[in-house]
């Protein structure tokens, strides 16, 4: 096999594989089958996912995905206001970004999320003896978990219901593409959420004592 045979191959979606798009497939309608695959068949999407192909296109998916989602809280943002989670926060916490540049920034934050997050649960799957494919798959893992994060589309609900889905669709990923167990999947991604939680509810309990201390 030449190189340039190789890169074709690496390049082509396998044959039931909604991402890349195919030849006789536009990119929207791919778009729109891999949300929904991903999102509401997650088992049997994560179970053919290729693991040989491009990542660019990967990483593309996941950025359009996650711009969009931005664009979706922006809108929401600026019609009703901060999140009821940002009006808990310190007042210099909550008035630190300006919603538009945080916007603009967005694949710069979604990028470093991205990578950071991904190697975080990488380890913890190593720990615990479930990582059976490398760091890559658990990145084409997280790209395709980001589908849930479109359901900021339905106002101060929807980033609750989008956040636990897509730690639900994230589980299913790695245990499908590391072949591993639910036990290790599910370690391997609690751990590291139960530790930014208790951070959240530290945040949450310093803006309350923040607030009580100027009320008096």
């Amino acid at each position: 096999m030449t190189e340039s045979d190789y890169q074709a191959e690496l390049s082509s979606p396998t044959e039931d594989f909604p991402w890349p798009p195919r030849e006789d497939d536009s990119i929207p309608n791919s778009l729109a089958t891999t949300w929904k695959e991903s999102v509401f068949h997650p088992t049997d999407f994560f179970r053919r996912m290729p693991t040989e192909f491009d990542f660019g296109w990967v990483l593309g998916y996941y950025l359009i995905v996650g711009v969009v989602a931005a664009g979706i809280s922006l809108f929401w943002e600026m019609l009703l206001g901060p999140p009821l989670t940002e009006r808990w926060l310190p007042a210099a916490a909550a008035d630190a970004g300006n919603p538009v540049v945080d916007f603009l920034l967005s694949p710069l934050w979604l990028l470093i999320g991205l990578y950071l997050v991904a190697a975080v649960v990488h380890v913890v799957l190593l720990v615990v003896r479930g990582a059976n494919q490398g760091y890559n798959v658990t990145l084409r893992v997280f790209c395709f978990s980001a589908g849930p994060q479109l359901f900021t589309i339905v106002p101060f609900i929807g980033p609750a219901v989008g956040g636990i889905w897509t730690l639900v669709i994230t589980v299913i990923g790695l245990r499908e593409a590391h072949k591993t167990s639910t036990g290790k999947a599910v370690a391997a991604v609690l751990l590291p959420t139960l530790f930014l939680l208790l951070l959240a509810i530290l945040l949450v309990i310093a803006g309350l004592v923040a607030g009580l201390t100027v009320a008096r």
